[in-house]
C-alpha cells in the first residue's frame, strides 16, 4: 500500500492565462509533474480487493450499513429536527443557516453512518455529514440533475468518498439516486462549491444513455467517488423522503475547500484545518485572515459521446455487481 504522510500544499498557476486550451493544457501539465515529483500512486479506498476493483471500474459501490429498523429510527430523529430549510422542495442540511443544526447533523449521521462505513475503508476518517429531503408530490421541483461534488482533497494523489444512504426503500417513484457508471473518470479538475454544471447537452446525453437507478432498501448506502456524476429522481410519493451522507477523507490527506469567485468565472482553493467543513456554511468564504493557496480558472475537461460510452462500457461488469451484493445481504 503507497502512501505519503508529508504535508505538500496544494497548489496551481496563479498566473492570468489567454484560453481555455491553455488553460486546460496547463492545469493538467501541473497535475502531471505534480504527481511525477511525488512519486505517489492514487492509494486504495477499500480493505477490500474485491470492493476496489467494482469501485475502480464503475466509480460506486452498495453497501449495507444499518438494518432497516436503524435506518427507520434514524430518519425519525432526523425528520423531528426543526428547519426551515425543509420549506424547500429539495434540501440539504448543509444549506443551513444555523450553525448548531448543521453541527448536530454532523454528530448525529458521523456515529451512524460513518462508524458503520469505516470498517470497510482503508485508514479514511469523516469529514463532514448532510441529510437530504424531498417533500412529497413535487416530483419536478424535487429532482437534483446530474452533477459532480466539489473538490475535497488533491484528487492526484487521494480519492475522497461521499456515503449516500437511503433511510427508506428508495426508487425512482419517491427519489433515489442515479449514477452515471465510469463517470469518475470524465473530469478531475477542480471543482467549487455550489455545482456549476459545464457540460451542457452532454450531460442530457449521459441521463438518456447511461444513468442507472440505485434502487435500494433502507440502510443501505451508494458509496461513490466524488467525481462520479450522479443526481436523484423528484419525489412523486406521498411522504417525505429522506437521505443520509457522510463524505469522508484518507486520513492523511489534507482537506481543501474549493469555492467559486468572481461570478463563477473561477475558482479559489483553501487548504483547510480538518474539522473545517463540520462548520463551515456550504459554499461561502472562509473566515477573515484564511488566504487560498492557488485562484484557477473554473473550467472542466472536454468530454464527448464517444467518450461517455467508452468509459461507461469499461465498467463493465462492475455496473451490476452492486446488485448481486444486495442480493447475497438479503438471501
Amino acid at each position: 500500500m503507497l502512501r505519503s504522510r508529508r504535508q505538500n500544499k496544494f497548489r496551481l498557476p496563479t498566473a492570468p492565462l489567454i484560453s481555455i486550451v491553455q488553460a486546460i493544457h496547463t492545469l493538467v501539465n501541473s497535475f502531471l509533474v505534480a504527481q511525477n515529483e511525488r512519486s505517489v500512486a492514487v492509494r486504495n479506498v477499500f480493505v477490500d480487493p474485491k470492493l476496489q476493483s467494482v469501485f475502480d471500474s464503475a466509480g460506486f459501490v452498495v453497501l449495507p450499513l444499518l438494518a432497516a429498523s436503524e435506518a427507520s429510527a434514524l430518519r425519525k430523529e432526523v425528520r423531528s429536527l426543526e428547519t426551515s430549510v425543509r420549506s424547500r422542495a429539495f434540501s440539504a442540511s448543509l444549506m443551513s443557516d444555523d450553525r448548531r443544526y448543521r453541527q448536530y447533523v454532523n454528530a448525529l449521521i458521523a456515529e451512524s453512518v460513518f462508524t458503520r462505513m469505516a470498517p470497510f475503508l482503508d485508514d479514511y476518517e469523516f469529514c463532514y455529514a448532510n441529510v437530504f429531503a424531498k417533500n412529497p408530490r413535487q416530483p419536478r421541483a424535487s429532482f437534483v440533475p446530474l452533477h459532480q461534488d466539489p473538490t475535497f482533497v488533491d484528487e492526484t494523489r487521494f480519492i475522497a468518498v461521499n456515503s449516500w444512504m437511503a433511510l427508506e426503500d428508495v426508487n425512482a417513484h419517491n427519489g433515489c439516486l442515479k449514477v452515471i457508471p465510469g463517470s469518475h473518470k470524465v473530469n478531475s479538475l477542480v471543482r467549487g462549491q455550489v455545482p456549476i454544471y459545464p457540460y451542457g447537452d452532454t450531460v442530457i446525453n449521459m441521463e438518456l444513455n447511461y444513468a442507472e437507478d440505485i434502487d435500494i432498501p433502507a440502510g443501505f448506502a451508494c458509496v461513490m467517488d466524488l467525481r462520479l456524476f450522479h443526481g436523484s429522481h423528484g419525489n412523486a410519493s406521498n411522504d417525505e423522503r429522506f437521505a443520509a451522507s457522510a463524505v469522508s477523507l484518507p486520513r492523511e490527506a489534507e482537506p481543501l475547500y474549493c469555492v467559486f469567485d468572481d461570478g463563477g468565472k473561477s475558482t479559489k482553493v483553501y487548504n483547510v484545518p480538518r474539522d473545517f467543513h463540520k462548520t463551515n456554511h456550504f459554499g461561502s468564504a472562509p473566515t477573515v485572515g484564511m488566504e487560498p493557496s492557488a485562484t484557477v480558472p473554473n473550467i472542466a475537461s472536454p468530454v464527448t459521446s464517444t467518450m461517455l460510452k467508452a468509459f461507461y462500457e469499461d465498467s463493465g461488469a462492475a455496473r451490476g455487481r452492486w446488485r448481486e451484493i444486495l442480493a447475497e445481504t438479503q438471501a
